[in-house]
């Protein structure tokens, strides 16, 4: 009989793949650096490539976000009398141009869109006026600074090139398909953007699996004396999809750097993986693409100093030239702006009244000012009293300026403190995410106004489900979901999602509190449950809760002295919580330190409202009032202010755990005490 371990050695193992932090990649880039290569007669040493990824913070969908919009149109048209979501996928899987993976985008492109004028509308639709995000603007500087000075790009909207002009002082050469690609020069002293999917604004854009299978040969052959001629290659952005690009790429010589920028826990496809072993490159992991453009942008020096500067000298020959046109007009606009400016700092400071009344000078001098009005809506709505004026405020705002996602989002925030006025409040956070697809604060929000009405938890659960999909690292959405689980009493799925979250974020400290808590609701587990309670601690040492959460499961374990060393704490960092109190009287009760149980009871009484049944039913049952306790807990059931799972963990109600109401109460559900 064979040996396994013999057979397990046998089996090469495949060495993972290189990776390198932003700062170890940017310090090849800074020329104060001792990593820098000074290479003589080069303007800069490291290309850079943007995929569609690198535009999404500029609103603009990448390939995933509109294979989703291509389906859905396809779907819309083509089988309409299909709701079921699993049906949908199967006659949508029974179709050849669906099943094709790896070209799906091209594939469902071609479907939707037959026709070549169609298919630039419809791109033309999604890019034009968009705005640079900040990592455009950072990469713009990283060209005026000559660090990088050529930018290859399957992109087909015009975000560098706007950076670059509007935020600095340098124009760049773009090139696109075709005979244009003859004309780049290798040598030339401008910065270039090569687009190797062509232009919206000309009819040679490639989409279809076809136009995507092979490049342009002139495209191809300058691509690859250009790289030749780098020291390295920066790819951003970009999932390596598109055969003709992955060719192209292919060219760049083993001794050269190439780096791989990919999201956080994002894994790169198997054609990249090669591209990358063949030719020795390193995956560097980011938190975002504007963040990774600005961190790289402070690592080469250019500092925030350097950019307002140019910001203020380019402003005031703006303002000089636009001051031409009108120079009334123009001095009330400017004064408006001053005036919005000085409320901002009133605002940041408290002085709510001041703020206000610049707010509404700035609206006096300008009455097409959306964001004046939307800056009053914020002091409005801090006063219960003037909720009304603030909604109109906001309204104000969007009916000045019907795309301001912000002041939409404020609106349906106002509207959802209102539950008679819930379908206002989804009405307004939906048009936020139509006008800004990844503002995924609307999908939270909407989220938690779903499970307002337990009618529609499925589709609060959906929603997060949503934004944990597009954003995985928007931790708040699998706390939300986990809690909802919780609440369903569905503590697998639940303990899923939280060890989903802290795959994305270990040093999320909440969510360590979500799970262990979860834990605790297992006899079972509930060294499992100290564990994790004991990493919250670690992870944020001062939180009172988490302290306190950790003592009441001591308290479980009957590890009193521990539990009330926790809850000591607790105390010392919050004694205004109604939660930690009650659980020192508790653990003082059960070491017999009577008086220092009498004073928590005294000093929780002042701080706990009169309506808090829950907490009420605490103190009731420390002192072993059971009438009042079993009274006060029901009415907090009945209210929904607490659940089973919540009562299971808190161990102050031990005091009246053998008394039949509060087993009926329970029902099946164990405690932990």
């Amino acid at each position: 009989m064979t040996d396994k371990s013999s057979i397990d050695k046998s089996i090469p193992s495949i060495e993972p793949l290189k990776s390198a932090t932003i700062k170890e990649m940017a310090n090849r880039l800074n020329p104060h650096s001792p990593y820098y290569e000074h290479e003589q007669n080069k303007r800069s040493h490291f290309a850079v490539f943007l995929g569609a990824g690198s535009s999404v913070e500029s609103d603009i969908p990448d390939a995933l976000h509109m294979i989703e919009d291509f389906t859905k149109t396809i779907c819309s048209v083509e089988c309409p009398e299909i709701d079921d979501i699993k049906k949908k996928d199967r006659w949508l899987n029974d179709n050849d141009y669906y099943r094709c993976d790896k070209d799906k985008y091209g594939s469902l492109f071609e479907k939707c869109y037959p026709t070549e004028v169609d298919r630039r509308e419809y791109i033309e639709s999604q890019v034009d006026g968009k705005v640079s995000s900040l990592g455009y603007i950072a990469l713009a500087h990283l060209i005026k600074a000559k660090i990088v000075d050529t930018i290859f790009t399957t992109n087909f909207d015009d975000l560098v090139y706007i950076a670059c002009t509007s935020y600095t002082d340098i124009r760049p050469v773009v090139y696109s398909l075709g005979g244009f690609a003859s004309e780049i020069s290798a040598t030339a002293n401008r910065p270039r953007v090569l687009k190797l999917h062509g232009d919206f604004l000309f009819s040679d854009i490639k989409n279809t699996r076809a136009e995507l299978k092979e490049q342009d040969p002139n495209m191809s052959r300058q691509v690859q004396q250009i790289l030749e001629s780098y020291r390295g290659l920066i790819v951003i952005g970009y999932g390596g999809n598109d055969d003709s690009i992955m060719q192209l790429l292919s060219a760049i010589p083993k001794e050269k750097y190439l780096y791989w920028c990919v999201y956080k826990n994002q894994e790169v496809n198997e054609e990249v993986e090669k591209l990358l072993r063949a030719k020795n490159g390193w995956i560097v992991r980011h938190a975002g693409v504007d963040k990774l453009l600005d961190e790289i942008r402070k690592i080469v020096a250019i500092t925030d100093d350097d950019i307002f500067k140019l910001f203020e000298e380019r402003g005031e020959k703006l303002d000089a030239e636009i001051r031409k046109f009108s120079p009334k007009k123009f001095d009330l606009i400017k004064d408006a702006t001053e005036a919005n400016k000085a409320g901002n700092e009133s605002l940041n400071t408290g002085n709510l009244e001041e703020a206000e009344a610049l707010y509404r000078k700035a609206i006096e001098l300008n009455p097409n000012a959306h964001y004046a009005y939307f800056n009053l809506g914020i002091v409005l709505s801090k006063d219960d009293f003037r909720l009304r004026e603030a909604e109109q405020a906001y309204k104000k705002a969007v009916e000045i300026s019907p795309n301001y996602h912000l002041a939409h989002f404020n609106l349906g925030y106002l509207l959802s403190k209102d539950e008679s006025r819930a379908d206002e409040a989804e009405k307004a956070y939906r048009k936020v995410i139509t006008l800004k697809p990844d503002y995924f604060d609307a999908y939270f929000n909407l989220a938690v106004l779903f499970e307002k009405d337990k009618t529609k938890l499925d589709k609060a659960k959906e929603m997060y489900l949503k934004i944990i999909e597009l954003k995985p690292d928007y931790l708040n959405a699998y706390a939300r979901l986990g809690g909802l689980l919780k609440y369903e009493e569905k503590p697998v799925e639940a303990e899923e999602i939280y060890k989903k979250a802290i795959e994305n974020n270990p040093e999320y400290a909440g969510v360590y509190t979500s799970l262990g808590l979860l834990l605790g609701k297992d006899k079972t587990r509930l060294a499992d449950s100290e564990k994790v309670l004991l990493e919250a601690v670690r992870l944020s040492p001062e939180n009172g809760c988490n302290l306190n959460n950790l003592g009441l499961l001591y308290s479980a374990l009957n590890k009193d002295e521990k539990a009330y060393d926790c809850i000591s704490k607790a105390v010392e960092f919050d004694s205004k919580c109604p939660n930690h109190l009650p659980a020192l009287a508790h653990i003082c009760k059960k070491l017999g330190k009577d008086s220092e149980m009498r004073d928590a009871l005294e000093r929780a009484a002042e701080i706990i409202e009169k309506d808090d049944w829950y907490h009420l039913a605490m103190l009731e049952s420390i002192n072993e009032n059971v009438d009042e306790a079993i009274k006060y807990l029901t009415l907090a059931i009945e209210k929904d202010s607490t659940t089973k799972s919540e009562i299971n963990f808190d161990t102050e109600f031990e005091w009246i755990q053998d008394d039949p109401r509060y087993k009926k109460i329970m029902g099946n559900s164990t405690t932990m005490y």
